[in-house]
């Protein structure tokens, strides 16, 4: 779960440098839309963060640490608009594999990532529409 988390918690704060940093038409929507999704992901690293406490570990929790152990990149704040959606599409594309390989019969786990898929499923549908 650490990378998971680290891959979270790095895509929370892509979301925020794009929030941020997006110019162009449709801003005011995409500024939004990146907004409610750092808010959703901010609650759910918090979520996957306590299963971890629950299971008896120590979570991640420096971006030190979720830099070394996330699969995900930084976010580069010059992008175009489309080239962030673009970006953020990928990353959450790839987010959805990872919260699939954590599925390990644990029904604490799975529900809590069966819902996570369930909003970035949706989330990429919204971004690909606004291309």
């Amino acid at each position: 779960m650490e990378k998971l988390l680290s891959d979270m918690a790095l895509l929370y704060q892509k979301f925020r440098n794009y929030h941020w940093n997006v110019t162009g038409p449709g801003f005011m929507q995409l500024h939004k839309f990146l907004e409610d999704e750092y808010d959703a992901l901010a609650e759910e690293v918090d979520e996957v963060a306590e299963l971890v406490r629950m299971k008896g570990e120590k979570p991640l929790s420096t971006y030190k640490e979720f830099l070394a152990n996330a699969r995900l990149k930084e976010g580069d704040k010059d992008k175009s608009k489309d080239e962030m959606v673009q970006e953020l599409i990928k990353d959450y594309e790839q987010l959805l594999g990872y919260l699939k390989q954590e599925f390990n019969g644990d029904v604490k786990t799975e529900d809590l990532l069966t819902g996570i898929i369930a909003r970035v499923e949706k989330s990429i549908w919204l971004m690909r529409a606004s291309l």
